[in-house]
């Protein structure tokens, strides 16, 4: 059989391959179905973004330089802890607001109307705010930051201002003659004013970053008013009965003023300030006739003295607590003698163990005292005039000695981050 013959036999195969195609038959389901449908993007056609030339191109295969990208990953590694650490470091660290801090720089008012910082050990001063004005009472806020100051001659004239740790930015926050009352806030922005306003003790906080001043609409004659830690309140001592002592009664008070005021379960023969734990637990204070120091827990109440009173011819006055809230240092006046002196007792928060007496032995005005951020020493400014000098006490063993500088026009211990 030859070629010719075979693909004879397939010849209306052929013809039929070669034909003009047909339309098919679901062609006009086709263009239904696409009018429907919106047409792409031009945006997402990669072709209108780049030539096909470059889009085309073959990319050549190169080996990945391993060792240069791990040595560039470990340099930018390091560079970025560097970084990070600088940071770290330009931003300061600051202690919780109460409790146990580690002890700053040492700030005292001269009697040259400067306020400088000095050291404990040697009484070398460096100047901190100076000028020809009269600046005294220099006293840290609880972050260690800054720093409030009383700046004038007279009462009339005295203006409080506030400044950075390191006596910059100096500037005025309040010019009344009336404030006798003075306590910085936790976060170091605002502060508790009491002042006399109509002949009444009134409370409000100021807003040190703008001036700003708000009253707390208390129905209280306020004495003095401390901000309980841990909470947020004010415990303000209130003016009581005036015979033959003005006795006075203490009031957990909301830090806006708004609810009402509750009474603290205290003794009523309650005298003049009282001190606050730093866990915002217990209240201590004195009392009048048998003059004693008094401990109560502010929300739970179990009022009970701590101290024996004057059947031993003694009155306890004037209480402070110790940063750790473990220990109180108080005033014991020595009745009987003329005049009347006191001294210095350091004495356990819960009464259990016998007071420490240290320093000497005083006539009025009692010493200025203050506890070390850490808790371990009492420094005491005695600005009687037959003493006139500032001791250094070890609040363990009640041993100390005087310092070579005089704090008499007020004191400031900076807290800082342990």
């Amino acid at each position: 059989m030859t070629a010719f013959d075979r693909i004879e036999r397939r010849m209306p195969e052929v013809f039929d391959d070669l034909a003009a195609a047909r339309v098919p038959d679901y062609f006009d389901d086709i263009l239904r179905q696409t009018a429907r449908t919106r047409q792409r993007p031009a945006w997402s056609t990669l072709e209108r973004w780049l030539p096909m030339g470059v889009i085309a191109r073959p990319v050549p295969l190169r080996p990945i330089p391993w060792r240069a990208i791990v040595i560039a990953a470990v340099v930018i590694s390091l560079v970025v802890i560097a970084a990070l650490a600088y940071v770290g470091s330009r931003q300061r660290r600051v202690p919780p607001p109460f409790g146990l801090a580690a002890n700053g720089a040492l700030v005292i008012a001269t009697a040259d109307g400067d306020i400088v910082t000095v050291d404990p050990a040697t009484g070398k001063t460096t100047p901190l705010i100076g000028g020809p004005t009269i600046d005294g009472g220099p006293y840290f806020s609880n972050d260690g930051l800054r720093l409030v100051f009383d700046r004038g001659a007279t009462d009339t004239t005295k203006a409080l201002w506030i400044a950075n740790a390191d006596g910059t930015d100096a500037r005025e926050i309040t010019r009344e003659p009336n404030i006798f009352g003075f306590e910085w806030l936790p976060d170091g922005n605002r502060a508790a004013i009491v002042a006399t306003v109509a002949g009444k003790g009134e409370l409000s906080t100021l807003d040190l970053t703008n001036g700003t001043r708000t009253q707390l609409p208390l129905d209280l004659d306020v004495r003095s008013a401390s901000w309980r830690p841990n909470h947020e309140q004010f415990i303000v001592t209130a003016a009581g009965t005036d015979t033959p002592v003005t006795h006075v009664t203490f009031w957990v008070v909301d830090s806006d003023g708004s609810g009402t005021p509750r009474k603290i379960d205290a003794a009523p023969n309650a005298i003049n300030d009282p001190t606050i734990s730093s866990d915002g637990r217990l209240l201590a204070y004195s009392t009048w006739d048998p003059a004693r120091i008094h401990v109560v827990d502010i929300d739970a109440g179990d009022d009970h003295p701590i101290t024996t009173g004057n059947d031993e011819g003694s009155v306890w006055q004037s209480p402070h607590f110790s940063p750790d809230g473990a220990h109180i240092v108080v005033n014991r006046f020595l009745v009987g003698g003329d005049p009347i002196i006191a001294r210095l007792n350091i004495i356990p928060a819960d009464g259990r163990e016998a007071p420490i007496m240290v320093g000497p032995a005083s006539e009025n005005p009692q010493p200025d005292v203050q506890f070390s951020p850490d808790g371990t020493s009492l420094l005491a400014t005695y600005s009687n005039p037959k003493i006139n000098k500032t001791y250094l006490f070890d609040t363990a063993t009640g041993s100390g000695h005087e310092v070579p500088f005089l704090a008499i026009n007020g004191s400031s211990w900076q807290r800082t981050a342990p």
